[in-house]
């Protein structure tokens, strides 16, 4: 926990208003906010759903820059730029109410990001929010209204309508120490007075370098360029239409991330374990980390340091340069055409290049005195490559190419009846089509350094090749390698999907009494998902959900909202490509390793149950919002591993180790036999599958605001956020490990009583600002935030996690009308916790280098260092 005196300190900058605040109250009211999250407008304190919503005020004030800093300020969501295992930009993953998932495929989200109503395909770290007029967060399953991968919750951002008889722009910049800038420029106003307008915005963003790698190269550099441009149109005053287009371009240089490598930081040897796994009830394992995940300046690092933000950041490898291989990297992952079936941008350098491009559109028709009729549409395409060190060490060996090309369009059109009648409804249907290309699963990906004959024994046909300065690394002393590096390309004949969804929905909603609304909800999807779908034999699967929600609502007074819900929402089945794909001896193999493994996964499903109050205090001076849910979580993916003598030329190994051809040494089978090494004894190979089990999960989440005085305002919220396995399989700690398998017992597998990782039990945030004329133009405002984030576990078994921790936040400055200028620091106190964590394979220790799981290790990605900046804009 933060010591008391920083504790206080933060608290103190938070409230430093207090000294200078009015002594009398002046009839204050906090801002009233319009939602529509059940696609119809609503007060936020009268809607009963959970919803934080963020006003284009709140925006501003806060200085917010995308979803991770929204996601600060909302109980019941957690957001990272880590959204993966993987540190960096590259993927997402939107966590709602304590649960995780463990794919990268928009298909398999728990949450999903929309704007203006319509989904967006990933990449939803690089969306500005200079456009935005209101973010909805809204928690529990929303598959009734939004459809798509909204199983736990939606983020919906609803874009500003220029105005039709005004002109106006904005500019906004901002500047930091480390390198870091954001600018962004917009301007509308009336094409046709009165009936059509524009508006047209630009963004520059940037994120300088907050850490070297031992090699000398900067790490954690971004940059973001965008335009938007919407045309907004009234031709009657039915009928309102409105078109959007959105392009961004991101580039990234090497992830600020890096590994805590499992063995060098073992805290696990010498304990025991108690497990609810029937198969392995107490465990000793060891090689691991149980407990804390140890923080900068204490972790050690694989070359026995202690910098833990170290990977390598150039494609000129010592290693495969002393291998006579100096341009190996650039030939294998830069030079090298991609397969016929991607698009994607060029990519020369360690890092992230992506290109986005959207297309929306809507069109409301009012008729017969307030019935609307609404049409809505969306183009995403998204293409990206991102070459990383797949090791996240400073160690020179493991690199790969990820290229990703998705794209999809959507459609949606609906009839709302009149929102001023004791019956309202809702009917409406949805056409949603999906193609997603990704060279997952470590893509094509470059081993530099392969032994192939025990450490310290110098064979024929092998040579020492060590990198000067990791001579303290005792896993590489005379590490012996193949006189040739070795590349093992990606076929994408596994990370391919297509989906073709149709769905129709409806809602009905009945005042009962003046007190009493009762809601009923629901959506009927129709979903036909295709895996593997460029090999000559796709997977289809094909399911279709009734997905219900129910609401009742008792406004006891004015300002006092109670109300019950239950929801359900549901992720898609799949197919498990590796059982599916396996040949009989194959799957002989996997099912007696796990003999529920199935060629296809059922559609996971989430039972909710929500009862919330929303009450308003002192003539609407303050409020307070709270929440508590159940819920069930039934067929959710579980991951094993299994060690399988695969065949060779089979669908899931193809020509690669164990046999003949293979063009880094190989071994000795041939097609339709078992893979061998060179001496004859069997290959194995460590393959994923899927398992199902459930969860239950339940909570509280807490919202309150204030309004002290005109100009002196509060906000806190607090998340309570449980979860609990009670039959999910998950055997990676004693499958990676072999017959020395890290749990201590190769049989552990059953997480029951165990928690999902990657959400904290506890975090909340403090907010505060206040404003006071300083003459009779201008204004002066102080503010701060402190946000508290728990203790979050990196894997399912819950034997490592990484730390609590404490952030604060501080703004002054001055404003007119029209223009606004301020100073900040973020991270007042230079934090050093990790704000992200997840178990990586130790690719790069010897021990691991053939298989590449044998040693296991914590991701992280660091707390951005203490910044100070200034920020102003100008509207005109």
């Amino acid at each position: 926990m933060i010591s008391k005196s920083r504790l206080a300190a933060s608290a103190a900058a938070i409230a430093l208003s207090v000294a200078y605040a009015a002594p009398a109250f002046s009839q204050p009211v906090l801002e009233e906010i319009v939602v529509t999250a059940r696609k119809r407008e609503e007060k936020l304190n009268e809607i009963p759903l959970s919803i934080t919503a963020f006003s284009a005020a709140d925006i501003e004030k806060k200085g917010f820059k995308g979803l991770e800093d929204l996601a600060k300020f909302a109980p019941g969501i957690q957001y990272s730029n880590q959204g993966g295992q993987i540190p960096g930009r590259y993927t997402s993953a939107i966590r709602f109410r304590g649960m995780n998932v463990n794919s990268d495929s928009p298909s398999l989200q728990l949450g999903s990001l929309f704007v203006d109503g319509v989904y967006v395909l990933g990449g939803t770290q690089s969306i500005p929010l200079n456009d935005v007029e209101r973010v909805e967060v809204i928690k529990g399953p929303q598959s009734a209204y939004f459809g798509r991968n909204t199983f736990g919750g939606a983020v919906n951002y609803i874009t500003k309508n220029p105005s039709t008889s005004v002109y106006s722009g904005k500019i906004s910049a901002s500047g930091a120490t480390y390198d870091a800038y954001d600018v962004s420029a917009s301007h509308e106003g009336p094409l046709v007075q009165d009936k059509l307008a524009y508006r047209v915005g630009a963004r520059l963003y940037s994120k300088g370098s907050m850490f070297t790698a031992s090699d000398g190269g900067k790490l954690g550099e971004e940059s973001s360029k965008s335009i938007n441009a919407t045309f907004y149109a009234t031709p009657t005053d039915n009928l309102k239409i409105k078109a959007r287009a959105f392009y961004d371009s991101d580039s990234d240089g090497p992830a600020a991330g890096g590994l805590v490598p499992g063995y060098a930081n073992d805290s696990c040897t010498g304990k025991t374990i108690t497990t609810q796994d029937p198969a392995a009830p107490t465990l000793n394992p060891r090689k691991y980390i149980c407990g804390q995940v140890p923080v900068q300046g204490n972790a050690i690092s694989a070359v026995g340091t202690t910098r833990i933000i170290d990977t390598n950041t150039s494609l000129r490898s010592p290693r495969t340069a002393l291998q006579g291989f100096p341009n190996f990297l650039i030939d294998s992952l830069v030079n090298r055409a991609n397969p016929a079936a991607l698009n994607v941008p060029f990519i020369d350098h360690i890092g992230l290049e992506r290109r986005i491009f959207r297309l929306s559109g809507n069109a409301d028709y009012e008729f017969a005195d307030g019935y609307t009729a609404t049409i809505q549409g969306g183009y995403n395409r998204l293409r990206a490559s991102w070459i990383r060190d797949f090791g996240l060490t400073a160690i020179d060996n493991w690199y790969s190419k990820d290229p990703q090309d998705a794209k999809d369009r959507s459609f949606e059109a609906r009839i709302t009846s009149p929102q001023d009648k004791q019956l309202k409804w809702l009917v409406g249907g949805n056409y949603y089509k999906q193609d997603f290309i990704q060279s997952g699963s470590g893509g094509d990906v470059v081993d530099a350094c392969t032994p192939t004959v025990p450490t310290g024994i110098l064979g024929a046909g092998t040579t020492a090749s060590l990198v000067p300065g990791f001579a303290t690394n005792l896993d590489y002393r005379n590490l012996i390698c193949r006189t040739a590096p070795a590349l093992f390309t990606n076929t994408l004949l596994q990370n391919t999907d297509k989906i073709k969804a149709k769905s129709v929905f409806a809602s009905i909603t009945y005042d009962i009494t003046d007190q009493i609304q009762a809601s009923v909800e629901g959506r009927y999807l129709d979903n036909k998902a295709s895996t593997a779908v460029l090999t000559p034999t796709p997977i289809t699967k094909h399911d279709k959900n009734w997905l219900p929600r129910a609401i009742l609502k008792f406004q006891a007074d004015p300002t006092t909202n109670i109300y019950a819900s239950y929801a359900k929402g549901v992720i898609q089945g799949s197919p498990n490509a590796q059982i599916a794909t396996a040949t009989a001896r194959e799957l002989a193999q996997y099912k007696a390793a796990i003999p529920n493994v199935a060629a296809e996964l059922p559609a996971e499903s989430l039972n909710m149950f929500e009862l919330g109050l929303k009450k308003g205090l002192f003539d609407n001076r303050a409020n307070v919002n709270i929440a508590t849910y159940y819920g069930k979580w039934k067929n959710q993916k579980g991951r094993g591993v299994v060690a399988i003598q695969e065949d060779c030329g089979s669908p899931a190994h193809g020509i690669s180790d164990g046999c003949v051809g293979f063009a880094g040494g190989g071994g000795i089978g041939l097609i339709g036999q078992p893979a061998t090494n060179v001496g004859g004894t069997p290959f194995f190979n460590l393959r994923n599958v899927n398992v199902v089990g459930t969860s239950k999960l339940w909570g509280a989440e807490f919202e309150g605001a204030v309004a002290i005085t005109d100009g002196w305002d509060a906000k806190a919220t607090m998340t309570y956020a449980r979860s609990k396995y009670t039959n999910y399989l998950a055997n990676f700690l004693s499958a990676a490990g072999g017959v020395a398998a890290i749990s201590g017992n190769k049989n552990y597998a059953q997480m029951k009583g165990n928690s999902n990782p990657r959400f904290p039990k506890w975090s909340g945030s403090l907010a505060s600002t206040y404003t006071a004329d300083f003459n009779a133009d201008w204004k002066w405002f102080i503010g701060g935030d402190l946000i508290y984030v728990g203790k979050t576990f990196v894997d399912e078994p819950n034997f490592a996690f990484c730390k609590d921790y404490w952030t604060a936040n501080t703004r002054l400055g001055v404003e007119r009308p029209g223009f606004r200028i301020e100073t900040f620091v973020k991270n007042v106190f230079q934090d050093k916790n990790w704000t992200a964590c997840a178990r990586w394979s130790d690719f790069d220790s010897a021990s691991s280098i053939s298989l590449g799981t044998f040693n296991q290790g914590a991701a992280v990605s660091p707390q951005d260092k203490r910044q100070f900046g200034l920020r102003t804009s100008i509207e005109f």
